[in-house]
């Protein structure tokens, strides 16, 4: 387990190595700074924060909150007018936000996924009901085992160790879908299932994971929208970024879809 705390100029250079930093500022002295916490929630902060500003709602007076609450920097899509504070705070003015928040997430948490076997599961429909069977399979056999039973994330409920909850995203963001990583290998869970939608494949939250096992049940045409998917082919190809993931493949050929 890899307690290391990385430096802001660590995740400058992470991100630089991707080329994904467009502008930056971190002045004399705040690059040494290490990095504690990560949040894109102006209400959970903590002291070192980095903080990522998000979505097409995001207010710059969230930014403020954070930065008045314990955010030493910000990363985002645009630079934030600060007023007096300007010239004091640290940024990191990135081209791909999701991206980034993929990849900070994991150096943040040192890839402690790798410390899981995580089957991660895609489909348009059987998603939950597939990954509850998977967690009932493998809970048999850690109980034989007298082993910890497995964890989950889920569009119905995460379970991962510490956190119990009822789920709000089928897949959550990269840096909460981080958390639940390091929560279950903390406590000493070995196995995680989890459903991974063509949204979080399609916006990278799973990028830089790989899956033990990755399971591909079939595909429709249900989430093709304005919203979501713009046709089927955009739904198919973001799907099909699983097997790119995966160790193993394991493909529902007997669906009709």
């Amino acid at each position: 387990m890899d307690k290391t705390l990385h430096s802001l100029d660590g995740y400058a250079g992470l991100l630089k190595d991707h080329n994904l930093v467009s502008e930056y500022h971190i002045g004399t002295g705040s690059g040494d700074c290490p990095i504690r916490y990560i949040s894109f929630n102006s209400m959970d902060i903590r002291t070192d924060t980095l903080f990522v500003c998000k979505g097409s709602h995001f207010s710059v007076d969230y930014l403020k909150s954070a930065l008045a609450k314990g955010a030493v920097c910000y990363i985002s899509e645009k630079k934030y007018s600060l007023g007096d504070m300007e010239k004091d705070i640290p940024y990191i003015i990135v081209s791909d936000i999701r991206r980034t928040m993929a990849l900070i997430a994991g150096y943040y948490y040192n890839q402690i996924w790798k410390d899981l076997k995580i089957v991660g599961i895609t489909g348009t429909k059987g998603k939950s009901t597939t990954a509850y069977f998977m967690k009932f399979i493998l809970d048999e056999y850690l109980r034989e085992k007298k082993k910890l039973l497995s964890a989950i994330i889920s569009g119905i409920d995460n379970y991962d160790g510490v956190i119990n909850e009822e789920s709000h995203l089928t897949t959550p963001e990269a840096m909460e879908l981080h958390r639940h990583f390091s929560n279950a290998a903390n406590s000493g869970i070995e196995y995680l299932s989890m459903e991974v939608s063509s949204q979080a494949l399609k916006y990278d939250r799973t990028l830089g994971v790989t899956f033990e096992v990755g399971c591909f049940l079939n595909i429709g045409e249900d989430h093709i929208s304005d919203v979501e998917h713009s046709s089927f082919e955009d739904y198919l190809e973001s799907k099909l970024k699983l097997f790119a993931q995966c160790k193993h493949a394991c493909v529902n050929i007997n669906s009709d879809q």
